[in-house]
């Protein structure tokens, strides 16, 4: 299954990793035969070697033989269940390390398998809760996608360049009033920037306190427009 077929936020929003992303947990999303990493946020980019998002997604997961069949010794694989523990040794540049992950079964949104490896923040040392809305939103370096973390409504993070977008309290505002009770927890919409109406979507990830991901597209070439509808709800 080709990453490019999933959005970044149509992962995110999925019950069994929006409460990972919101908790700045690192996340890889690997094809059954754990060839492909199909999706990843930011610190689970590094996890794996790789600088950023854009950089992983579709990109091989580079699992040794040893690894990959460590993975699948679980019990009725590729259906494992949720949170298995287990201790893989990763490399990044010339150095490796073993790290705790937390294996799971879960389905993307066509109901494809896949194998969601989660590294706990907390692990990390990763507690302030300014620490991990930057974690969260990391990773994000493609020109042309921005990301923002909200909690409670306002911006915690965001990432390089969102604050030149120009978009509105008043317009986020409204967005995570629309997502509210959006089936999906996902709501996709045209919003007023300083350039004019661009794409955005949001997606909320928890419940009191609230959290949101908003990501905002600032490049026609880089979304499908009947994916955006306009929206005169959003001022």
């Amino acid at each position: 299954m080709s990453a490019s077929e999933y959005s970044f936020i149509d992962i995110a929003v999925l019950d069994d990793v929006r409460g990972r992303f919101a908790a700045g947990d690192a996340l890889a999303i690997l094809s059954t035969d754990m060839e492909e990493v199909i999706w990843a946020n930011g610190p689970g980019a590094r996890m794996f070697g790789y600088p950023d998002i854009e950089a992983i997604m579709g990109a091989a997961a580079g699992l040794s033989v040893a690894q990959k069949r460590q993975i699948s010794a679980a019990p009725g694989y590729p259906e494992i269940g949720t949170d298995r523990s287990i201790l893989l040794r990763l490399s990044t540049g010339h150095t490796s390390r073993a790290v705790g992950l937390l294996a799971s079964a879960i389905r993307l949104p066509d109901g494809e398998r896949a194998i969601l490896l989660a590294a706990p923040a907390a692990a990390a040392g990763a507690r302030d809760p300014a620490e991990i809305a930057a974690r969260a939103i990391s990773g994000f370096t493609e020109a042309g996608y921005y990301a923002a973390f909200l909690r409670s409504g306002r911006i915690a993070a965001s990432a390089p360049g969102f604050d030149d977008l120009g978009i509105a309290p008043e317009t986020v505002a409204a967005l995570v009033a629309d997502v509210a009770d959006a089936p999906g927890r996902l709501v996709k919409r045209r919003i007023p920037a300083v350039g004019g109406r661009i794409p955005a979507g949001i997606a909320r990830l928890l419940d009191g306190p609230s959290v949101h991901l908003l990501v905002v597209v600032d490049d026609p070439e880089l979304y499908r427009a009947s994916d955006f509808p306009e929206d005169v709800s959003v001022p």
